[in-house]
């Protein structure tokens, strides 16, 4: 999957360095929905090697396992991260600023720790940018991360 958003961000970046205003054109809008696709299928991933591992008989919840390592320089998980980028980007045309839960505001708090405002133009592109500085802003790049954590999920366990 990392292959095909990552192609799809490799057209859309080019399609931006041609253009004369991507900004105005929505090019940056269509990188910001396909970072977020990619970040969805990251957390498809998390919640798959999750699956039978979280419950109160086994001592462990989903928040605990989300902050195993490896850990960003933000002193958050890779996962964690990825995992709030996913539900921001899948929530939050939902969101009202004046009457946030406590699961919206755990994601703002993720995103911020990270650069990022939420309220403001292409927040997933900040993080993605965060996340993976100085390298190359692909969806490949992230996988080692997540395949580590996931092995550290299963340790815990």
């Amino acid at each position: 999957m990392a292959n095909v958003v990552d192609s799809e961000l490799d057209r859309i970046a080019l399609e931006a360095r041609n253009s004369e205003n991507p900004d105005l054109l929505g090019v940056y809008d269509e990188f910001e929905h396909v970072l977020g696709l990619g970040f969805v299928a990251c957390q498809t991933y998390i919640v798959s090697k999750l699956k039978g591992k979280v419950s109160k008989r086994k001592g462990k919840n989903k928040t605990q396992l989300l902050s195993l390592g490896p850990m960003h320089r933000s002193q958050q998980s890779f996962a964690l991260v990825i995992n709030a980028c996913a539900n921001y980007w899948k929530h939050h045309d939902e969101w009202d600023g004046a009457s946030l839960g406590n699961r919206e505001k755990t994601t703002i708090s993720v995103l911020e720790k990270m650069g990022a405002d939420v309220w403001s133009e292409y927040p997933t592109s900040k993080v993605m940018h965060a996340l993976l500085s100085p390298h190359e802003k692909r969806f490949k790049k992230l996988l080692p991360f997540l395949k580590q954590w996931a092995e550290n999920a299963h340790n815990a366990i």
